[in-house]
C-alpha cells in the first residue's frame, strides 16, 4: 500500500491489468475523461487517461473486488474479440498518449506487445513500426529479456525480426 507516482501507475496499468474495475476513481475525473462509446476495449483506451488525469494515485494491497474470469459471454473468453479491431485501436491511442506524456519506455513495451499479439496485421503497423525503429535502448527497463530480442531485431532488420517471430514461435501476419 502506498502512493504512487504517474509512471509507476501507467506501468502497472499496460503491464499487469488495465481494467476499470481495477480502481477507484474521483467523480470529477470523468469531467475530463470519458470512455468511447459503441466500442469494445474501452477500459484499455480509456483506464491509462483515468491516471493521467488523477492528481494522486494510491495502491491498496488487498483484494476488494472478485472478477469471474473464463464467464460465458465476456468479450476476454471469446477468441472472435480477442482480434476485434476496437482493442488494436484501444491499443494504438494508448500508445501515441504514452509518447505524447512523455513515457516513451511504457509505450515502447505496449507497441512491443501489440506487434507480438498482431504481428503486421493492423492498420496502424506503420506507427508501430516507426516508435520501435526510434526507440532508445533506455527503454529496455520496462521490457521482458524476449521483448529485448524483438526490439534489437527489428532495430537491426525486419528480416531479422520476422526470423526472431518465428523462433519464439510467433506467426508473423502481413
Amino acid at each position: 500500500s502506498g502512493s504512487l507516482y504517474e509512471e509507476q501507475a501507467l506501468a502497472f496499468n499496460i503491464t499487469i491489468w488495465d481494467a476499470a474495475w481495477i480502481g477507484l476513481y474521483r467523480r470529477e475525473l470523468f469531467n475530463e475523461v470519458r470512455y468511447p462509446v459503441g466500442k469494445l476495449y474501452e477500459d484499455t483506451g480509456t483506464s491509462h487517461r483515468l491516471i493521467h488525469a488523477a492528481k494522486s494515485i494510491f495502491l491498496v494491497n488487498e483484494c476488494l473486488y472478485h472478477y469471474r474470469a473464463g464467464r460465458i459471454g465476456s468479450i476476454t473468453t471469446d477468441s472472435a474479440t480477442r482480434n476485434h479491431p476496437d482493442r488494436i485501436e484501444m491499443r494504438i491511442s494508448r500508445a501515441k498518449d504514452l509518447c505524447n506524456w512523455g513515457f516513451a519506455g511504457l509505450a515502447v513495451r505496449d507497441a512491443l506487445v501489440l506487434l507480438e499479439d498482431y504481428g503486421r496485421g493492423f492498420d496502424e503497423y506503420e506507427f508501430v513500426e516507426d516508435l520501435l525503429k526510434s526507440a532508445k535502448l533506455s527503454a529496455m527497463q520496462y521490457l521482458r529479456r524476449k521483448q529485448r530480442v524483438f526490439l534489437i531485431a527489428l532495430k537491426l532488420s525486419p528480416a531479422l525480426f520476422d526470423c526472431a517471430c518465428i523462433m519464439m514461435g510467433r506467426r508473423i501476419r502481413k
